[in-house]
């Protein structure tokens, strides 16, 4: 298993509920820092059975104010609350995301008392911001709610050791290695220079998550996606149902394709599937999508994915 990324999907349907598809909620780590992108009702009993702590969840990032992309956060907040939580837990998203809590509070009269610090925008797009392992940045969507989407970039690693080359040059195990490590020159007792590049490899490609859901093709999306490792993207409907797509601003499998091969993506993963979709007509989107963008899998409720894995 990828030691440094992984994505877990926690819900992958659209608007309502099947018992093959919870609604949407995708959980992701970067480095040492878990978080999710929205978090829908149901999140918390995927979390358990994917055996992922609800404590280890740092940052929520919220798409959009529609029901089924918020309505777990009450649930997740107040549960967190009750398992006596104390770090702090940063949510994110559109202007009304703390309306919606306050609401919640002064009808229910819960309490949070562990550190709650909630992010809102309205920006067209904001970012890059700096969340330690990752950056991340957003961009408007085209849906009938302001909705927003995210990409998440790893940051920088460096480079593989070389141990039997430090041994071979008679580096000693100290301070010098971690040096030549982070990109610095050290000088041995003998007065040999060594330059990182004798003893580390080049550093790993950034890998980089894009999530857009509930969304027409558009430029936000577009532009979000611009070489990026793996696009998650919105694929509600057929091609069949396109017209559909159209009215109520989502997308079909085909246009997520499309998109993706614009925006030369590495993998795509067709996500937020009507419910009209089953097990068969399912493969049906994966297949339309294939034809436009061979690199296409299509989302399913529990599958794990490394960062770096191609399709």
């Amino acid at each position: 298993m990828d030691k440094t990324g992984e994505l877990i999907f926690l819900g992958t349907g659209a608007a309502l509920p099947s018992l093959q598809r919870n609604l949407p909620a995708l959980a992701v780590r970067m480095g040492a820092c878990w978080f999710l992108c929205d978090c829908s009702e149901g999140t918390q009993t995927s979390l358990m059975r994917q055996q992922i702590s609800a404590a280890r969840i740092g940052h929520i990032f919220i798409s959009h104010l529609h029901g089924d992309h918020i309505f777990g956060l009450p649930g997740l907040l107040t549960s967190q609350q009750l398992a006596g939580r104390e770090h702090e837990l940063h949510i994110w998203g559109p202007e009304g995301l703390a309306v919606f809590l306050a609401g919640i509070e002064s009808v229910t009269g819960y309490a949070i008392r562990y550190p709650l610090q909630v992010h809102e925008f309205s920006a067209p797009e904001w970012g890059p911001v700096d969340l330690g392992d990752f950056t991340v940045r957003a961009d408007l969507l085209q849906h009938s709610r302001f909705c927003y989407g995210y990409r998440f970039d790893e940051k920088e690693r460096p480079g593989k050791f070389d141990e039997r080359q430090a041994e071979a040059l008679g580096i000693p195990v100290g301070p010098g290695r971690s040096a030549l490590v982070h990109g610095q020159a050290i000088v041995l007792a003998d007065g040999r220079r060594i330059d990182p590049a004798k003893v580390v490899g080049p550093p790993p490609a950034i890998r980089s998550l894009v999530y857009c859901t509930d969304t027409r093709p558009c430029a936000g999306a577009r532009d979000l996606a611009h070489q990026a490792a793996i696009l998650v993207h919105d694929s509600t409907f057929s091609h069949a149902l396109q017209q559909r797509a159209i009215e109520t601003t989502h997308s079909t499998a085909v246009e997520a394709a499309q998109l993706a091969r614009e925006a030369g993506v590495e993998t795509l993963f067709l996500y937020h599937i009507s419910n009209r979709h089953d097990e068969a007509e399912g493969e049906v989107l994966l297949q339309e999508a294939r034809a436009m963008f061979a690199n296409t899998r299509l989302s399913q409720d529990d599958l794990r994915w490394p960062l770096d894995r191609k399709a």
